[in-house]
């Protein structure tokens, strides 16, 4: 991680980054576990206002990623999914594994 961290402060400074753009797609990262986190409130909450609270926190992100352009959800819209795709891969590995055992 550090190697990959020096080589794009090293290729910042060289001009090839701007650092605004890196710290727009940070942004970005930020509300999708912001987001990730609403799911979860979602699906785990026990109570009806963790519920709701979590829908709240899932429109406000997906409202904060369109409002600024369908452009600009494209990045995060390709992460979400990845997610998904490696998340059903996963499930399906998890399957496979549960039948071997028996």
């Amino acid at each position: 991680t550090a190697g990959v961290l020096i080589i794009v402060v090293v290729l910042t400074g060289q001009g090839v980054f701007e650092l605004s753009g890196l710290l727009a797609l940070a942004g970005q990262n930020f509300l999708l576990l912001y987001g990730g986190a609403a799911i979860a409130l979602v699906r785990l909450g026990d109570r009806p206002w963790h519920v709701g609270l979590g829908l709240f926190g899932v429109a406000l992100v997906v409202g904060l990623f369109f409002g600024r352009g369908v452009d600009q959800a494209l990045y995060p819209g390709m992460l979400i999914l990845l997610g998904i795709g490696l998340a059903v891969r996963g499930g399906r590995n998890q399957g496979a594994q549960r039948g071997r055992a028996r």
